[in-house]
Formats: structure tokens, C-alpha cells, sequence
């Protein structure tokens, strides 16, 4: 039986998740061995471990130790395993029995090593051995006898002498205990339903419905898939990394998570391949629902962006703006299409190059300042507006010099 199967990665090189599955804790410096007969015959080196509601997954980011795609990301079902537990053997001799534990297979000879190198696999473990027992438990299914259905249906000596009539329940005082004993199972009942918050994550799994029902619909007119594309656009992500969950990888997965919004969700391709930070805060902050980030932790996964090898890149202009832009964005390309709009209307304003350009009107008199300085534009101000036009100084001292 092959105990790994395939995981989908994102652009940013995140995995994928399926429908309905959620992911619990992560960690980073993982090693495996897988082991049959006492034999080691595959091993995978650094790779991060994420642990989902529905698998234990395994990414190497390290090429020189992928030799296929399903070696770069793959899972490990939770119906598959049979046992966990702390690892004594001599694989990883070097190593306290705090940094490693094993995984038993319920149909393979097959045994996994996990290597823990920067931190204790103490509290990872045990979190993983709750979501096996959890995944036992819901997969079993239990079949009611034929003697407990007809004695459930058939009212007892014990049952019958509760409901027998007592001079307790009569009157005004009868009915103030029963409404008091109603209060308080009804509060016994809040506290077990709160008492783990982790499983009010199964309620994400309605959105996450609606968003799949949404995508079949896909096929409609422009308008129709403007619309569809915004209500996506609102429903946001629906598995967000937070602080908790990614401890030091937080900047990291939080950049991943952010290339991956701005590029799928093509918020820069509509913004011209260039976007504000302060814009990117408020949108990546809505998508987010209610694991809002801060301002400091939005800057430090941008600055992890170009370290990355992400598709963005975070740019400064002289005045201090700070915006994300396409890896690929060619401001001669912006320059010439700038030209081109000019030599049409002879002039532009600032509002008329961010209505064209669909981006912000910050960010436009950014982009006509850095022509100007550069000896592309020039300005003419007066008591109508400030208007840019073609440089042709330039030209004509060039024409004059021949």
C-alpha cells in the first residue's frame, strides 16, 4: 500500500488544502525516514510538517533532495495510521527521544521516522495523536441493537417513577424550579459546546461549501462574473495562518499566504501590476475575516517577499510610499503607455491617469513624478490644475545638436 499520496502546492509553494480541511499546527527542520525491515529506503531532509483535520503533510522546499513532484508534497492520511508514539530506536541515535517519533500503518510494513532538528516534537506529537483518536472515532460507525431500541422505546420502572407526580413541581414555585433547572442545563450545555474552540472550525466548512458552489457556476455573462469574482473576492480566505499556528514561520507563511492572494485573487493585475501598502492592508485584512494582522507584521512578510523568490516585490519611492509590485512590472512600459495617453489628449491630469490605470490616486502621482524626474513629462501648473505633458525639450535640443 502507498502510504503517501500527492498534495497540490500554490503558486507561493503552499499546500493546498482539500474541502473541509483545516489545518492545526506547522513546523519547519522536519526530516523522515521511511524504514521497512529495519531498513532505511527513502529519506526526505528539512521539510516542513503541517498538520490538517484530515492528514499529516509533508513539504521539502529543498530541490536538491526532490526528485519528483510527489516527494516535494505529499500527506499522510489520518485513516491510514494505526499508531504513534515517541521513537527509541537507533535511526536517529544522535537525537533526544524529545526530537523524534514514529508512525505504525494499519496495511503497510512501512514505518515513518520524523526527525524534529530545531525543536521538541513533544507537543506536536501529542496534538497529532488527538486528531488520530478523533479520526477512529468519527470513522467507526455504531450500529444500535435490536434489545436497546425496544428498551429505549418502552418506558421503565426507573423512567416512570421520574415522571410520577411531585407536590415540588405544583404551583408558582414548581414552575420558577423548572425554568431554573432549564437555565442551568442550558448553561452546562454552552460551556461543554465552548469548552474546545478548535472544533468551531468545522463551522468554516459552510463558506467554504458556498465558495465551491459558487465556483461551478462560472459560466455566466461578463457581468455575472464580475460579480461572482467580487463575492469570492469577500469571502476571503478561509484557512488563514496566524501566529499561533506558525510560531517562527509566521512572516514567512504570512508572505506565501499574501503572494498568493494578490496573484490568484489578481488584485494587481487589475491594479496595472502595482498596489499601495496601505491598500493591500485593508484588502488582505478583509480576506482575512477575523484574524486580522497589524501593520509591523504586514511590513515584515513584505520585506520576505523578494527573500522568498515570491512573483512580488516590495518598492519604496523617494517620497516614502510604499507599495507591492509585480516582479515582471517594466516602468518603461508604464512610461510608454503614459506617452501614448498624453500624445491622444495632448495633456493628462493626475485623475485622468488613475481612472485609465484603475489604481489610486496616490500611487499615480507617484508614477508621474518618477517620470518628470526622470525627463519623460513635464508639468504645467496653473489656477485649472497641474496638467503633464510630453517632454519635447529634449527632442528639440537632440534635433538641434544634428
Amino acid at each position: 500500500m502507498e502510504i503517501f499520496v500527492p498534495v497540490r502546492v500554490s503558486p507561493s509553494f503552499l499546500p493546498v488544502l482539500k474541502e473541509n480541511e483545516y489545518c492545526f499546527s506547522m513546523t519547519d527542520q522536519v526530516s523522515i525516514c521511511v524504514v521497512s525491515q529495519k531498513n532505511i529506503i527513502k529519506e526526505f531532509k528539512k521539510g516542513e510538517l503541517y498538520l490538517t483535520s484530515l492528514q499529516l503533510i509533508y513539504l521539502c522546499r529543498d530541490s536538491s533532495h526532490v526528485s519528483s513532484l510527489l516527494d516535494s508534497c505529499f500527506g499522510i492520511p489520518h485513516e491510514t495510521v494505526l499508531q504513534v508514539g515517541l521513537n527509541t530506536s537507533n535511526v536517529f541515535s544522535y537525537l533526544s527521544s524529545k526530537n523524534r517519533f514514529f508512525v505504525f500503518f494499519k496495511k503497510s510494513e512501512k514505518i515513518l521516522h520524523f526527525q524534529f532538528l530545531s525543536s521538541s516534537c513533544e507537543g506536536f506529537l501529542t496534538e497529532y495523536k488527538k486528531i488520530i483518536l478523533s479520526s477512529s472515532s468519527s470513522s467507526a460507525s455504531v450500529t444500535p441493537s435490536p434489545s436497546v431500541s425496544n428498551s429505549s422505546s418502552l418506558p421503565t420502572s426507573q423512567s416512570a417513577k421520574a415522571r410520577a407526580f411531585s407536590t415540588s413541581a405544583a404551583g408558582v414555585g414548581g414552575i420558577i424550579r423548572q425554568v431554573e433547572q432549564k437555565a442551568e442545563e442550558t448553561d452546562k450545555t454552552m460551556n461543554v459546546a465552548f469548552k474546545d474552540l478548535s472544533a468551531l472550525m468545522t463551522k468554516a466548512k459552510e463558506m467554504v461549501e458556498l465558495a465551491e458552489k459558487f465556483s461551478s457556476l462560472k459560466n455566466k455573462t461578463s457581468n455575472e462574473e464580475a460579480t461572482f469574482e467580487s463575492y469570492l473576492g469577500i469571502m476571503g480566505i478561509p484557512d488563514p495562518v496566524t501566529k499561533k499556528l506558525a510560531g517562527n514561520l509566521y512572516h514567512i507563511q504570512l508572505a506565501r499566504e499574501l503572494s498568493d492572494f494578490l496573484i490568484q485573487g489578481k488584485v494587481l493585475q487589475k491594479s496595472s501590476g502595482m498596489i499601495p501598502l496601505s491598500d493591500v492592508y485593508c484588502l488582505f485584512n478583509r480576506a482575512r475575516g477575523s484574524e486580522l494582522i497589524s501593520p509591523e507584521d504586514l511590513l515584515a512578510a513584505s520585506n520576505q517577499l523578494d527573500d522568498l523568490g515570491l512573483p512580488i516585490r516590495m518598492k519604496q519611492f523617494r517620497s516614502g510610499v510604499k507599495v507591492l509590485q509585480l516582479v515582471e512590472y517594466d516602468e518603461k512600459q508604464m512610461n510608454k503607455e503614459m506617452l501614448d495617453l498624453i500624445r491622444q489628449q495632448k495633456c493628462i491630469s493626475s485623475t485622468d491617469l488613475s481612472t485609465h490605470k484603475h489604481i489610486s490616486l496616490s500611487l499615480v502621482k507617484e508614477q508621474l513624478q518618477r517620470a518628470e524626474d526622470e525627463g519623460i513629462l513635464v508639468r504645467d501648473e496653473s489656477h485649472d490644475g497641474v496638467f503633464f505633458y510630453e517632454n519635447l525639450f529634449s527632442t528639440l535640443c537632440c534635433n538641434k545638436s544634428h
